[in-house]
């Protein structure tokens, strides 16, 4: 983008004219890197979620398949699975929610109680104590501090 200069124009106008494309191609640039940062949020997201989808693949696979589970753990629990599972779901909407910026306002306090009353569970909250070093120390501590606290 090229300014026009006129000879009525004074050496103030003519600054101002030259800076244009300058604050124009900042814009553009400033517009570009937050897309980028966008970009790579959905792309951590969607990684996130299909590593998660992976273990509920597994989780099923063991609870189809019953003798597999005793060969691996040594005794085949499908509550223990699906409890795990269920868990796991959960860090994957925590996840959702405090890294990405997605689930906010009612659909997060919708499933903040979900989680409040699947911890009320006696079986579950045993499981929840015997389970959680497996899980990363956030999330721990937002179980624990957040949710359990509640319950």
């Amino acid at each position: 983008m090229q300014a026009t200069v006129s000879p009525s124009q004074t050496p103030l106008e003519v600054g101002v004219l030259a800076l244009i494309p300058l604050v124009l191609n900042i814009a553009t640039l400033l517009v570009n890197i937050y897309m980028l940062y966008l970009l790579q949020r959905q792309l951590k997201s969607q990684t996130h979620a299909y590593i998660l989808g992976r273990t509920y693949e597994i989780s099923r696979l063991l609870l189809e398949h019953p003798e597999a589970s005793e060969r691996i753990f040594g005794v085949h629990q499908p509550e223990v699975l699906v409890i795990h599972a269920v868990l796991t779901h959960f860090e994957k909407i925590y996840y959702q929610h405090r890294r990405y910026g997605l689930l906010v306002g009612e659909e997060w306090e919708a499933w903040l109680r979900s989680m409040e009353a699947f911890l009320r569970t006696p079986r579950v909250r045993i499981l929840w104590e015997e389970a959680k070093h497996q899980y990363p120390e956030d999330f721990k501590r937002f179980i624990d501090q957040e949710i359990l606290k509640a319950v």
